[in-house]
């Protein structure tokens, strides 16, 4: 706080670990079968259908085995860097963010234990203003946000949008407002690919 300046940062992190397992494969899971049962047969009354783990019903009575497959231990580590600022010249305030960030995970094969790192790069810019003009307030922004997959480049975006709205002041207490905007995918290339949003909303606040 400094007057008409208004400034703040923060740093964040996040370590996540999710534990994998070895495959139940066939052969292991022939041994988990009991005496009398048989593995499905499509159309065969009295084999048990086949699925991806051993199943019992409410009576405590196995209903449903089959092979599990192997999963991975997965880590993934997150930080953030996210820096505000604002300052108020009277006729107009602007506001402006920067927020840079990478994920890290990391899929470990419990078997052979081979690691597959995935990088993600976390990125976004923001820019917006309100100016005051009696009872009228004309609000809008801009920014820019982008996320890159270093080894699944299908994955990558790198999104731009811009607003612009009213808001009204009645009152203390009640306030109607508009706001149109849109957002556009600049890196989606196939037909199938989200490329750009847009969106309009009217609205009234009125606090009781």
């Amino acid at each position: 706080n400094a007057g008409a300046l208004r400034a703040a940062f923060g740093y964040t992190t996040l370590d996540q670990n999710q534990g994998g397992q070895l495959a139940n494969n066939t052969a292991g899971g022939a041994a988990l079968v009991p005496t009398g049962l048989t593995p499905a047969v499509a159309g065969v009354p009295g084999t048990i259908a086949a699925g991806g783990v051993n199943t019992l019903n409410v009576y405590g009575a196995l209903t449903n085995y089959a092979a599990a497959a192997a999963t991975a231990n997965v880590a993934v580590q997150t930080n953030l860097s996210q820096l505000a600022g604002s300052y108020d010249f009277g006729v107009m305030k602007i506001g402006a963010t920067i927020n840079s960030g990478q994920s890290t995970s990391t899929s470990t094969n419990i078997a052979s234990l081979v690691s597959t790192p995935t990088v993600t790069t976390i990125a976004a810019r923001a820019i917006s203003f309100v100016m005051p003009m009696g009872n009228l307030d004309i609000v809008g922004g801009f920014n820019n946000a982008s996320l890159d997959v270093a080894n699944t480049p299908a994955s990558n975006q790198d999104w731009s949008s811009s607003q612009l709205g009213l808001k009204y002041n009645f009152s203390k207490r009640t306030m109607v407002y508009g706001y149109t905007g849109s957002s556009t995918n600049n890196l989606a290339t196939a037909a199938t690919a989200l490329k750009m949003v847009t969106g309009t909303v009217i609205g009234i606040d009125h606090q009781f």
